[in-house]
């Protein structure tokens, strides 16, 4: 298996445009649950407004960042690591000289993601969560823990998760978790 640290990703959740408050919420979240990256995932946005908000956040605190599904902002804001959408064309990440994960809902993605040459994969929801104002049910640890043994690379769990369920997370044999609602003070 590729090694990697133990991760707690702090996720962002945010509206159409940001402001110095959001990116002091932000930060003060990473720091109080001791975030070891900042994944921007704000599909929405423009590939301007995900490249200024990293180096806000970078002005703020040295914490990696990672950009969602936009290579051009990944690029642009020297982002440690790129997530893709399952369905997103392998050919897509092999022009980003980071890291490159992939978020699955299965199996056969987690494996055909992994044999594609991901470093990393994201999982979930593991747990009940809330998506665009529903309840989204959460598959359970014991298919996060199929997922981890099926592929020789490490998994990161997303969905419901807070940093108290890491020791649960890594019995899976998951690296560790994304959160938004856990880890963020509302604002």
């Amino acid at each position: 298996m590729r090694q990697m640290r133990s991760e707690i990703v702090l996720v962002t959740s945010l509206g159409e445009t940001f402001g110095a408050m959001d990116v002091a919420r932000i930060v003060g979240a990473s720091v109080s649950h001791c975030a070891t990256a900042i994944w921007i995932r704000q599909a929405n946005w423009t590939t301007r407004q995900l490249i200024e908000f990293a180096d806000l956040i970078r002005r703020a605190r040295s914490i990696p960042i990672w950009i969602g599904r936009d290579l051009d902002a990944a690029r642009g804001a020297a982002a440690e690591a790129i997530i893709f959408p399952s369905s997103s064309p392998r050919a897509a990440s092999r022009a980003f000289v980071g890291r490159v994960g992939y978020s699955v809902h299965g199996v056969g993605e987690a494996r055909e993601r992994a044999s594609d040459g991901a470093d990393f994969l994201v999982f979930g929801p593991v747990r009940d969560t809330v998506k665009n104002g529903s309840v989204v049910s959460g598959v359970g640890f014991e298919r996060l823990r199929e997922i981890c043994g099926a592929v020789p690379v490490p998994v990161i769990g997303i969905g419901g998760l807070a940093p108290c369920d890491l020791p649960q997370l890594a019995d899976c044999g998951a690296v560790g978790l994304g959160s938004i609602r856990a880890m963020q003070i509302s604002g």
